[in-house]
């Protein structure tokens, strides 16, 4: 949820133009690579929790004891 939230604002209201000039530019500083880098950590937190999610639905039909403990770790690393 989070993640979209921030992908959300990030897109929308993000790049912003001043009257007199034609070209948008990113509100963090003018900087285009501090927007760049927030929407795709927005987009990459999405990606991984969907996964993350399927893989806790997947996670009772895993029988390999070594394959879950590899998903388990994924879960904490990534967290």
């Amino acid at each position: 949820l989070f993640s979209l939230v921030i992908f959300g604002c990030i897109a929308n209201e993000g790049y912003i133009n001043r009257p007199d000039e034609v070209e948008q530019f990113c509100i963090f500083n003018r900087n285009q690579n501090a927007c760049n880098y927030a929407v795709g950590m927005g987009s990459l937190a999405f990606v991984c929790c969907m996964a993350f999610l399927a893989l806790d639905a997947y996670f009772p039909q895993i029988s390999s004891v070594k394959d879950r403990k590899k998903a388990v770790l994924a879960d904490v690393g990534a967290s």
